[in-house]
């Protein structure tokens, strides 16, 4: 049900978008907002599946891929908080930032 309601939504917004004046580039940006968090997605994915296959040290080489810090340091609870923070933030100033500038300020916001 999950994936069929996020199809019909997918497609009435690609059909009202393509439909209007400039909507493929909105598209295209809606878009890469979406490709953006996909890629975050997998990596954080990479770290539970390391857990899985490879325990503590393996989960702390994924992790090393997305978060500044140094994750030698970081327990598996660390491990597991670091990719659900990236995870997050990333959401955060990629996704619900721009919205709400632009809900609150239009598009100069």
């Amino acid at each position: 049900m999950l994936v069929l309601a996020a199809a019909v939504v997918g497609f009435i917004f690609e059909t009202v978008l393509r439909r209007a004046p400039g909507g493929t580039i909105a598209l295209g940006l809606i878009a890469s907002v979406f490709i953006a968090q996909r890629s975050l997605y997998q990596h954080v994915e990479r770290v539970r599946a390391a857990f899985t296959e490879g325990g503590l040290t393996a989960a702390r080489q994924a992790v090393s891929m997305i978060v500044g810090r140094d994750p030698e340091v970081l327990d598996e609870a660390g491990v597991c908080r670091a990719a659900i923070e990236s995870c997050a933030e990333n959401f955060s100033d990629g996704v619900v930032a721009p919205v709400f500038w632009l809900a609150l300020l239009g598009l100069p916001g």
